[in-house]
């Protein structure tokens, strides 16, 4: 007897390809162990950042002999990126693997996978959702291969779980109010990269440890080195080598995954646990945008101070904070059009830099603007602390 679910074609493209069983079983099972998770008595199940950064090659800590090499690889890398950067391209590597120190005290990490992120890359598994007409559905073929990886991937997870070792775990809360945020796992192999942990602990709210081994709302698995570390056999090399996706980032939004294979950009990472939270938000009626949410701080007509609420929604890199900061009356033009007195009280904070979530108030609040009764139905939720301004009325 044939699987229909594995051969049938579908009429629209928006159902998305045949769904393999075999791949479904291996996808449940890797995100089974991902929600099961380190051992609570290893180093590596929720470490410090000074567990992170006490192992990290930061230069100025490093002997002077590799310090040298280190400055050598500089120079070449920095020949290979003026060669790239005359034909149009970008340097895959800006730095060798290295950690500089800043003299502010922090820490300052060099990407050596790639350096942007990368949507070609990235594939969905459509599952009781419509695919989106421009991203990339991971295939009938690539479940098909991806079965067998995401089973080696379940039996390292097994034995380094087994082992309390290798697997970095690090639990993390995805917005800030109480009834509206997510609980979000990271599980990276190995102790080579450890900017990603550290960087993804200061763009997100503490979650309470008492919470830290209940079921994960979303799961981030990352294995930079994947093709190495899993002990995969040649031929199955071969096939992956063959398919291209020597590199790929897959999510699976229904099972709350977001798997990273081959990265080591913080940037990908950060993004990882963000579009899963925003598929959570679509599934519970509400609205998920990147955009930039900042507070604007301002004197009324009646000369009274207001804070007001700013999401300015845009694609990456088009300005979305940087020029919602730039608002400032002191000494522009329609200030002096105006004939506004400059006020330091007044500016524009940032508060959020990447995702907003418009989420869905259990409890409604209703309240009163003038002579108008309002009922707000939504909260407005940044997702990212780094940002996070105090704010006083």
């Amino acid at each position: 007897m044939t699987d229909k679910s594995h051969t049938s074609q579908s009429t629209s493209r928006l159902s998305g390809p045949p769904v393999n069983p075999k791949f479904r079983s291996a996808l449940d099972e890797l995100v089974a162990l991902a929600h099961q998770g380190q051992s609570q008595q290893s180093e590596v199940y929720n470490p410090s950042d000074d567990w992170l950064t006490t192992r990290m090659p930061i230069l100025d800590d490093l002997p002077q002999e590799q310090q040298a090499k280190i400055l050598e690889e500089v120079a070449e890398l920095e020949k290979i990126a003026e060669e790239a950067n005359a034909v149009g391209k970008a340097a895959t590597r800006v730095w060798p693997e290295a950690v500089v120190r800043l003299d502010n005290g922090g820490l300052d990490f060099f990407s050596q996978l790639g350096v942007v992120r990368r949507p070609d890359l990235t594939q969905y598994f459509v599952d009781g959702f419509e695919a989106n007409r421009d991203g990339i559905a991971f295939s009938s073929e690539n479940q098909e291969l991806f079965s067998e990886v995401f089973e080696y991937i379940s039996s390292a997870m097994r034995s380094h779980f087994k082992d309390a070792d290798t697997i970095i775990q690090t639990d993390r809360q995805v917005a800030d109010a109480p009834s509206r945020s997510f609980h979000a796992r990271q599980l990276l192999f190995g102790v080579r990269y450890l900017q990603l942990p550290y960087m993804w602990r200061q763009l997100t709210f503490d979650l309470p440890k008492s919470e830290y081994n209940n079921t994960p709302d979303i799961v981030e698995v990352t294995i930079p080195n994947w093709l190495e570390d899993l002990g995969l056999p040649e031929d199955l090399k071969a096939r992956i080598n063959e398919s291209g996706l020597t590199q790929l980032i897959f999510k699976a939004p229904t099972k709350g995954l977001s798997l990273h294979l081959g990265f080591d950009y913080a940037g990908e990472h950060k993004m990882g646990p963000l579009s899963i939270a925003m598929f959570l938000v679509k599934q519970n009626n509400g609205l998920a945008v990147q955009a930039s949410l900042s507070v604007a701080r301002a004197k009324t007509i009646e000369g009274q101070y207001k804070n007001t609420g700013m999401v300015t929604i845009g694609p990456s890199l088009q300005g979305k904070s940087t020029l919602t900061i730039m608002i400032e009356l002191a000494n522009s033009a329609l200030g002096e059009l105006l004939n506004l007195q400059p006020d330091s009280s007044e500016g524009v904070y940032p508060m959020n830099d990447d995702i907003v979530l418009l989420q869905p108030l259990s409890d409604p609040i209703e309240t009163t603007r003038g002579e108008n009764r309002i009922r707000i139905s939504h909260g407005i939720d940044g997702t990212e602390n780094n940002f996070y301004a105090v704010l006083l009325d």
